[in-house]
């Protein structure tokens, strides 16, 4: 009679130390679920900031996702649309349609985007006026902003217009890049496109280093003059 009690004692404490399991373990899983969709809604995000800022070198992804006024549960992502307009960068507000009991509905989501991409920096201390060679600088991974360098070609031979410390991110007002074309000179302007390139002699009317912008004369076709990019020495890609 006693065993059979001690039995029944054991029997409910492992029913009762059940119930305490599931209802413990429920709220994680609706996280869980939670944290399902605002993956997908991650994902989703970064792939089409990936596709508006059309730059292959970049890794994109998101740092971390809002949604305005919490998701119904059991919801699935239906769809979503980036609504901020401008360079995918920062925090941006996306329309995410969502499904939950068979019934959908709108929800709004902030969400912060880093996009890494090459950028040239200083592999060691540079005094200024310091002449870049391929020992002082490199490329890495660095949070995209507006006048960087994506390749050492570009900065190779300039000068330092102030001193750097290693690791410091070489910006356009940084450097005095060395100049390729100098206004009188005779260059080479190509222009190419889907299975055809020309190439003409053309007269420089600007000095330039490599990835500015100036205007050519060209010496064929009436003198026209047109604007290109310099990209090597006396070579200008017309646009």
């Amino acid at each position: 009679m006693t065993r059979a009690r001690s039995r029944s004692r054991v029997s409910s404490a492992a029913c009762a130390l059940a119930v305490l399991v599931v209802c413990m373990a429920s709220p994680a899983l609706a996280g869980s679920r939670a944290g399902g969709i605002e993956a997908q809604i991650g994902e989703r995000i970064a792939t089409q900031a990936r596709e508006r800022l059309a730059l292959p070198e970049a890794t994109v992804r998101v740092v971390q996702v809002e949604v305005q006024g919490g998701l119904p549960r059991g919801a699935e992502l239906v769809g979503i649309e980036i609504a901020s307009r401008g360079a995918p960068v920062g925090w941006v507000t996306a329309r995410a349609t969502v499904s939950a009991k068979r019934r959908e509905r709108e929800v709004w989501v902030k969400a912060e985007i880093e996009v890494l991409v090459p950028t040239v920096v200083a592999a060691r201390r540079l005094e200024r006026g310091a002449v870049l060679g391929e020992d002082d600088v490199q490329v890495v991974a660095r949070p995209l902003r507006d006048g960087r360098f994506a390749e050492l070609a570009a900065v190779l031979g300039g000068t330092l217009r102030r001193a750097l410390e290693a690791g410091e991110t070489l910006g356009r007002h940084e450097v005095h890049a060395q100049r390729l074309v100098a206004r009188g000179d005779e260059v080479i302007a190509v222009l190419e496109g889907d299975g055809f390139a020309l190439r003409a002699a053309a007269e420089a009317l600007e000095d330039g280093a490599r990835g500015d912008e100036i205007a050519v004369r060209m010496k064929v076709g009436g003198n026209k003059v047109v604007r290109g990019v310099v990209s090597d020495a006396r070579r200008v890609e017309v646009r």
